[in-house]
């Protein structure tokens, strides 16, 4: 109706929670044929979803191409510093391309190096300059998030600061770093480290990596009583069974020790990976036979476990379907808002998070904890605007939650760079999604 009106920035407003619906279903093409339409309308959304798409597609040119399309908007508008961050993103997804890295390059010149500001970031720590050493190592791990040794100095700043919640936030990055670089023995040593730093820290609870000495590990009968949900509780028991056949061929070997060597029972190795994903795969079929949408409890609880286990795909689906039950509402909710998020889908976590907001009536934890969700959601959906407003909030009911004090920083020196740049031309309402 507003296309044959003549409306296409309201058509536009319509169509976007269908766009973020086919998104979420893979339903790719049709988003990216509307999507396309609509691109002279919305620079910025269509620019984000498009990149969601091929992200998922694995079209590395074409995310480049998208993530260029962004630096070039932010260009246009003064915005240098974020058209920087979009062209370095496109460079590492398409090294090969003279012209990005030419657009780099220009936009660099005059900044000092990576190794550069790690110098001076050592001359602080080493005087006990924390403040001005936390300011340009944060600065530099927006640059860099993937950097070690950025993330090993701010883990030793914090440490020094006493800042507990933000040294195991450090070692929870580093642990995923060392995890993908396959140095697992340096990836246990900061995880045991977290452990040290704050042992009642809810994010490592679960993590079977840690062992701190001289701690009492729970055994694991009294760990599976614990367990409620069905996912944990079959994965548990697949584990046990398997140690349990792993031990009695050990048996079996030590027990035939005159037996012909082609005789012997071989312990089995770890499972290949081709092997565990069918045994898997063979889980998530028995359970969703046996479960119905009226066992929200369950579902929600196999949600956490598909999370906990980054299937974020089927962890969404299982909180669509507990959110459905009113006594899971706002806690289904609050945890799909966060899958979106993690799935890079901003606009549809702004959404689910927006509205139970709305309904809550108790300001507890848990509501503070999601509206700094809905903040992350905005600030990395682009609207700053939004973003800054809501770490305020949550700043004023909680100055340490999360180190929301650390985002209201950098997010009051982005907004007031933007509505500097703005006010010389007289251009009003000209960037949207501030």
């Amino acid at each position: 109706i507003y296309i044959r009106e003549g409306d296409r920035k309201k058509a536009w407003m319509e169509y976007l929670p269908v766009i973020d619906r086919m998104i979420l279903d893979k339903h790719y093409n049709d988003a990216m044929n509307l999507i396309e339409s609509f691109k002279d309308i919305d620079v910025l959304e269509t620019g984000k979803r498009l990149i969601s798409i091929h992200r998922q597609l694995g079209n590395k040119v074409q995310v480049a191409n998208e993530l260029v399309s962004l630096g070039d908007f932010h260009a246009t508008v003064g915005m240098l510093k974020e058209a920087l961050d979009y062209y370095k993103e496109a460079l590492l997804m398409n090294p090969n391309d003279d012209s990005i890295r030419a657009k780099v390059t220009e936009l660099q010149k005059g900044e000092k190096t990576v190794d550069e500001v790690l110098e001076d970031a050592d001359i602080f720590l080493s005087y006990g300059l924390y403040d001005e050493a936390k300011e340009v190592l944060e600065k530099l791990k927006g640059q860099e998030p993937e950097n070690i040794e950025i993330h090993e100095k701010l883990k030793f700043l914090y440490v020094n600061t006493n800042d507990k919640e933000m040294a195991v936030t450090e070692c929870l990055i580093l642990a995923q770093l060392y995890n993908r670089a396959g140095d697992i023995e340096q990836r246990e040593k900061t995880l045991n480290e977290a452990y040290k730093i704050d042992p009642e820290d809810p994010r490592l609870f679960g993590r079977t990596t840690i062992q701190p000495p001289e701690e009492v590990i729970t055994p694991y009968s009294e760990v599976q009583s614990t367990m409620e949900d069905v996912g944990r509780k079959e994965l548990t028991e697949m584990k046990l069974r398997e140690e349990s056949l792993e031990k009695r061929r050990e048996a079996e070997e030590f027990a035939m020790p005159g037996a012909e060597v082609s005789e012997r029972v071989e312990a089995p190795g770890p499972a290949p990976d081709s092997e565990v994903l069918s045994m898997f795969d063979r889980f998530k079929e028995k359970i969703e036979k046996e479960l119905t949408e009226e066992d929200s409890e369950t579902h929600y609880n196999l949600g956490i476990a598909y999370k906990e286990m980054g299937l974020i795909d089927d962890a969404i689906k299982e909180f669509q379907i507990s959110r459905n039950n009113p006594k899971m509402f706002f806690q289904s909710s609050s945890m799909l808002g966060v899958c979106y998020i993690e799935k890079g889908l901003y606009p549809p976590a702004i959404d689910v998070l927006s509205r139970v907001l709305k309904e809550m009536k108790d300001q507890d934890e848990s509501y503070w904890a999601m509206k700094y969700d809905l903040a992350e959601a905005y600030e990395k959906n682009g609207n700053f605007k939004e973003a800054l407003d809501l770490y305020f909030e949550v700043h004023d009911w909680d100055s340490k939650f999360r180190g929301v004090s650390d985002k209201i920083n950098q997010f009051k020196t982005l907004i007031t760079k933007s509505t500097e740049e703005e006010k010389p031309r007289g251009r009003k309402n000209r960037i949207s999604y501030i």
